[in-house]
């Protein structure tokens, strides 16, 4: 079902939602950013190095955006344009979602579940962000009213689907999986393995991928050799010196798969929760039993629906399981590789509830709702206190190319980066060790020392900033990529011997400096 088919006065209601969630969002705009979105937002406001091998189109659509914005007059910064596409792009999808929810559930169900995506921890937070993530599972969204449909998609629906389905996958390389689920669903409308749309689509949308990597990377010098050109198509899953591999992956299964599932469970509710009063995690841990408790009882109330749907729930159970099991082999623990199992899980609950109706599934749903906009919004709503120390330290020293900042998560420098302009130097520590970096501990306590004598000045914010990860580490030491439990003795060993002196005005904030240190400035 698309928005077209819904009866008048629920396309109004809708577009009154919408709005609403569109201000909401829009005034709702985080503060905090991930280290690669950072990293985005520089690359679009100078223009260099927009390519990259595993996200291809964002950046130059964020670029095209904001030298439009320029030639109009009015030139936010890069950052703030990438929110609001995000923002926008992000709605869009979810308005489009609704229709299709609809196709099986009853408006209040399908409401439901769509507040239950655009709110939640996963889909709030990156489309709150200048990431890549959310734009491409909007793309999906607008796949799915032709794929699900029971009749073939028109020639002009074709040709939009497999232009659709190629900027998806030039969005974010993962969704290249995604294209086996869209060849899936073709094929059960065509019936047939000779159909010419399915064969249009198969051929056609690789191509397109194939000329879009094959036209940039020429641009930047990607074919110079055999290692360059399996660099340039596999991005982060290649390496010259250990070849094809995952990205950051836990070793011990068992223990990958127990992060996979906190990863998954985390699209609903934040991590920030480790660090919240019991009470908060007790309210979130009922409202997510309840959720699954609706939904398990609504499956057998309703068994004798599921004849009609299997094709198109085993399908969407498929898409489900496909990407887990990329997400569990590629990087198990981050959250952003779970997100694409929000869509079909959205599909699954709208079969598996239909017009069932629980007053349970809408307080659930609301807890959930409240405590993901108080839990990804409040800690962000203002500049976080990291960023604030980090913009006091340099407006009392002035900090310069020479100096180093130690802190929880490197986007603390990168937000100093951006905003001031300045070329401080990022110094991982104790936390940063623990919940990253996958490099023995002596030989990371060597490369911290060295980075110290090689730096002017030195400034340490770890311990002043108790943190979303240090809290994890602390109480959630199997989420580390260490198994790192007891990151303050890390910290004392860390800081032994060196001599550390409060800054003057800056509460917990300390200057660290060496014998053999060049000379302050």
């Amino acid at each position: 079902m698309t928005i077209r088919d819904l009866p008048s006065a629920e396309r109004r209601w809708l577009a009154i939602a919408a709005a609403f969630c569109a201000a909401l969002s829009l005034l709702l705009f985080g503060a905090d950013f991930t280290v690669d979105g950072l990293t985005y937002a520089v690359r679009v406001e100078t223009g260099r190095h927009l390519y990259h091998a595993n996200h291809m189109l964002p950046n130059y659509v964020w670029w095209v955006l904001q030298q439009g914005l320029d030639a109009l007059g009015w030139a936010p910064r890069a950052v703030i344009t990438m929110q609001a596409f995000n923002v926008i792009f992000g709605l869009a999808g979810c308005v489009v979602l609704y229709g299709v929810l609809r196709s099986f559930a009853s408006v209040t169900n399908s409401s439901l579940l769509i507040l239950l995506i655009f709110f939640s921890f996963g889909w709030w937070a990156f489309s709150h962000e200048p990431e890549v993530y959310v734009p491409a599972l909007a793309l999906i969204c607008f796949q799915l009213p032709w794929l699900l449909d029971s009749q073939k998609p028109g020639r002009w629906q074709l040709v939009a689907l497999v232009a659709l389905c190629a900027a998806t996958i030039g969005f974010h390389q993962q969704h290249v999986l995604w294209y086996f689920v869209a060849l899936a669903l073709l094929w059960r409308q065509a019936g047939s393995i000779r159909d010419k749309g399915l064969w249009t689509f198969a051929l056609a949308v690789p191509a397109l991928v194939l000329a879009l990597y094959v036209v940039i990377g020429l641009q930047h010098g990607a074919f110079e050799s055999t290692h360059s050109i399996a660099e340039w198509f596999l991005g982060l899953a290649y390496s010259e010196d250990g070849g094809v591999s995952t990205h950051r992956a836990t070793a011990a299964p068992l223990h990958r798969l127990a992060l996979a599932l906190a990863a998954a469970g985390n699209l609903l509710v934040p991590w920030t929760l480790v660090a919240q009063p019991i009470w908060v995690i007790g309210l979130a841990a009922l409202a997510l039993f309840a959720l699954f408790g609706v939904l398990l009882w609504a499956a057998w109330s309703r068994r004798e629906k599921w004849a009609e749907l299997r094709w198109i729930a085993g399908l969407a159970l498929a898409w489900l399981l496909v990407y887990f099991f990329f997400a569990l082999v590629w990087e198990a623990r981050n959250v952003e590789f779970m997100l694409p199992l929000l869509l079909p899980a959205a599909v699954l609950a709208a079969i598996v509830l239909g017009n069932h109706r629980s007053r349970l599934l809408v307080a659930a749903v609301a807890v959930l709702v409240a405590l993901n906009l108080a839990l990804s919004h409040v800690p962000d709503s203002q500049v976080p206190l990291r960023y604030s120390l980090a913009l006091a330290v340099d407006d009392q020293y002035d900090l310069t190319l020479g100096d180093a900042l130690i802190t929880e998560e490197k986007n603390t420098v990168l937000y100093l980066n951006y905003m001031r302009g300045k070329p401080v130097k990022f110094i991982a520590g104790a936390v940063s060790h623990a919940m990253h970096l996958n490099v023995a501990t002596e030989r990371f306590e060597r490369q911290f020392r060295g980075q110290i004598r090689r730096s002017d000045r030195v400034f340490t914010l770890e311990q002043a900033t108790r943190g979303r990860l240090y809290w994890m580490a602390k109480r959630l030491p199997w989420v580390s990529e260490n198994s790192m439990r007891d990151v303050d003795t890390l910290e004392e060993r860390l800081y032994d011997r060196l001599i550390m002196s409060e800054v003057p005005g800056l509460e917990n904030v300390w200057q660290v400096s060496l014998p053999h240190a060049r000379p302050a400035r």
